[in-house]
């Protein structure tokens, strides 16, 4: 998992990008990007693709938070941008 994370941090717009493994099926991703644009890019791409795919293995469930301003997003944030 640290392998990808350390792809992701290569990625265009991609400001910071920090992993955390907070229990045994507990882990938090925090990522800070240039613009929403750059981060949506990032959930079409093949790299973003393995990390989920990761998730599903690895987790019985999932949750995601992107915060844009003063606006919090989930997963349909993320099945919008990739639908694009």
């Amino acid at each position: 998992m640290e392998s990808l994370i350390k792809e992701f941090r290569k990625g265009p717009g991609c400001l910071s990008n920090h992993f955390k493994r907070e229990q045994e099926s507990e882990f938090r991703l925090a990522s800070k990007w240039e613009t929403m644009g750059e981060l949506e890019k990032h959930f079409r791409s093949q790299l973003f693709s393995v990390l989920l795919g990761a998730l599903h293995t690895l987790c019985e469930s999932s949750e995601v938070k992107i915060v844009d301003g003063s606006r919090t997003l989930g997963m349909e944030a993320i099945d919008e941008a990739r639908s694009k």
